[in-house]
C-alpha cells in the first residue's frame, strides 16, 4: 500500500506523475485502459459534477479486468488514507478503517492473481492523488466523496464491459462482490455529499 507521510514525498511523487503524464499524453491514445477515468469530470453550469462519458472500448480479457480493478483499489486506499487522519468521529473513523482493511485484502488478492500472469498488461491508469495536508476536514471529505462517486461509476462501467468475458469463478465472485458493495454505498455517499453542500 502506498502511503506518503510527508508533503515532500507527495511533491516528489506528484512531480514524477506530472512528468510521466506529459510524456504519456504525447504518445498514448486519449483514453485510459478500459476507458475508465474515475477522476475526470465534466461540469455544466447548472448541474452537479458528473463522471466523464468516455468512448466505450471492449476489454481484452480477465487480465484487463484485474489490472483496472487493482488500480481502482489503490485509488480507493489512497483517498481513504488521506481522509482517515482528519476524521475525528469514532463511527466514521471505524468505517474508514474497515474499508481500508477490506480493500487492502482484496488488493493483495488481485496482486496475487496478477503475479501469476505470464504477460501482465500494462496499467496506464493514473489515479488522482489526494492533495496532501492543505485541506480542511470538510474540504477533504468533499474531495473524498467526489472521488468515491467517480470510483463507483468506474466500477459500474467495468462490470458492464466485463459482462461478456469468461472470468474464473473467483475473479467473477470478487467483481460481483465489489459491485454489490459499490451499489449499496452510493446512496450513502450521495447523501453525505448533499449534506456537506447544504
Amino acid at each position: 500500500m502506498l502511503v506518503f507521510s510527508s508533503p515532500r514525498r507527495w511533491l516528489a511523487l506528484a512531480t514524477l506523475l506530472l512528468a510521466s503524464a506529459s510524456a504519456y499524453a504525447d504518445t498514448a491514445p486519449a483514453s485510459l485502459p478500459g476507458d475508465l477515468p474515475p477522476t475526470q469530470t465534466q461540469t455544466d453550469n447548472n448541474g452537479p459534477t458528473t463522471p466523464a462519458s468516455p468512448a466505450l472500448r471492449t476489454l481484452n480479457g480477465e487480465a484487463d479486468v484485474l489490472v483496472i480493478l487493482a488500480a481502482l483499489h489503490e485509488d480507493h486506499l489512497n483517498q481513504t488514507m488521506t481522509l482517515l487522519p482528519l476524521t475525528r468521529d469514532r463511527t466514521a473513523r471505524r468505517s474508514l478503517e474497515r474499508s481500508v482493511q477490506l480493500h487492502a485484502g482484496e488488493l493483495r488478492t488481485l496482486r496475487g492473481w496478477l503475479s501469476e500472469l505470464p504477460d501482465r498488461p500494462p496499467s496506464d491508469y493514473l489515479p488522482r492523488l489526494p492533495e496532501p495536508g492543505s485541506a480542511s476536514r470538510a474540504q477533504a471529505e468533499r474531495q473524498y466523496l467526489h472521488a468515491m462517486l467517480n470510483h463507483h461509476d468506474a466500477l459500474a462501467l467495468l462490470g458492464q464491459r466485463a459482462s461478456g468475458l469468461t472470468l474464473r469463478p473467483a475473479v467473477k465472485t470478487l467483481l460481483d462482490s465489489v459491485q454489490a458493495r459499490s451499489q449499496a454505498e452510493r446512496p450513502q455517499l450521495e447523501a453525505r455529499l448533499a449534506a456537506l453542500n447544504d
